[in-house]
């Protein structure tokens, strides 16, 4: 567009964006912070609105700090659109983004709470948003800096350019950026180096670590319950790239598992075939307060969050403690059928695309194979969960 406008930001946004006002127009602002005064660059307009990025901070917000995307080695990626927002700060403008969008849309008036997960408690949004903020149980304790909410996610998601190289995307593109580090990743899969390799013929990348790669060991651990993680390759995979795969994971801690998934001929995900290269094919994971372990492919769906499954799993038994038999839709690795059933005694029927998500049992569950999306009918019951795919 070539329009420069200096705009006053009043309020936040979805995406994590701001919005200003210039002649009437509504201006989404890429890059600031409610109340700054910025210097932006348009680069679209639409017929009711302009969008915009922050080309110049006039006057800086108290809760700016400096764009993590440089300290954490991913320059220009998308994916992190309150970088240059304390991390206390950024949970007071979720918060408002989600009652305005709840009002908006929704017609429901509420007033909700961003609240720092457990690893976070302790950092500077603990005494900013709650006062209370719970800690974390003892199995997740660690050594490592991951309370400054920067080391969270448990699996990621790599792109492959068409050279081969290994990124994340730009800010609402298909543009592959390279990384020196995976923002927000786990000490151990970083320390893989997979960032740092070439992988030509390849699509994505996968990469998922297990409860122990993360926490503190375990007394008497079980195999779901050892060190592990998993790597899953989309596209082709030639004999130079699983050479390569397989000399990573030999020098990573722990067990490992490699996956082939050939590019989809399907749309149905249930026709896909994988191949699993090395390793036992499946990734442990061990809940707190959960005592069955749970063993997920590391092509297949996991919470990202190091803290959400145990956070999500006790809110679910907590909503539904009075159940006598439920129904849980989109079931995944049983994480919600295996807390309810082990909390409450209620019996539980688990329905999912895929039969092989479920490799762990309890006397009260029942994991059954159904296309969910084709249901006519569901079993009798007093409780339904759905967790469906975004």
């Amino acid at each position: 567009m070539g329009r420069d406008l200096v705009l006053e930001l009043e309020k936040p946004a979805a995406g994590g964006q701001s919005i200003a006002r210039y002649q009437g127009q509504i201006v989404f602002v890429t890059g600031g912070i409610p109340g700054e005064t910025v210097r932006v660059s348009i680069t679209s307009a639409k017929s009711k609105f302009l969008r915009g990025y922050v080309m110049e901070v006039l006057d800086p917000s108290p809760h700016r700090v400096v764009d993590r995307r440089s300290d954490l080695g991913a320059e220009g990626v998308g994916g992190m659109e309150y970088a240059h927002v304390s991390l206390a700060y950024s949970r007071i403008l979720k918060t408002q983004v989600i009652a305005e969008q709840l009002s908006r849309l929704g017609h429901v008036s509420m007033s909700p709470e961003v609240q720092p997960a457990w690893h976070e408690a302790g950092v500077e949004a603990a005494s900013v948003i709650s006062d209370g903020v719970e800690a974390a149980p003892a199995i997740y304790e660690t050594d490592d800096s991951s309370r400054d909410g920067t080391q969270w996610r448990t699996r990621v998601r790599l792109s492959v350019d068409e050279c081969g190289i290994p990124g994340m995307y730009a800010p609402e593109s298909h543009r592959v950026v390279p990384v020196r580090n995976i923002p927000f990743a786990i000490p151990a899969i970083n320390a893989l180096g997979v960032q740092h390799r070439s992988f030509p013929g390849v699509d994505r990348i996968d990469i998922m670590a297990g409860t122990d790669v993360y926490s503190s060991p375990l007394a008497s651990p079980t195999r779901a319950d050892r060190a592990s993680g998993g790597i899953a390759v989309h596209g082709e995979l030639s004999e130079k790239v699983r050479c390569s795969l397989t000399e990573v994971l030999a020098a990573a801690e722990g067990e490992w598992t490699l996956i082939h998934r050939p590019r989809e001929k399907h749309r149905n995900a249930a026709a896909r075939s994988d191949n699993t290269i090395a390793g036992g094919g499946v990734v442990g994971f061990k809940v707190p307060g959960i005592e069955q372990s749970f063993a997920v492919s590391p092509a297949d769906f996991w919470q990202a969050h190091r803290d959400a499954p145990a956070i999500l799993a006790r809110d679910v038994v907590g909503l539904a403690q009075d159940a006598t038999s439920a129904l849980d839709l989109y079931c995944g690795a049983g994480l919600f059928s295996t807390a309810l059933a082990e909390a409450s005694g209620t019996r539980v029927i688990g329905y999912d695309w895929s039969p092989s998500r479920q490799s762990q049992s309890h006397r009260l569950v029942s994991f059954q194979k159904r296309d969910i999306a084709r249901l006519r009918e569901l079993p009798a019951c007093d409780t339904v969960i759905v967790d469906p795919p975004r």
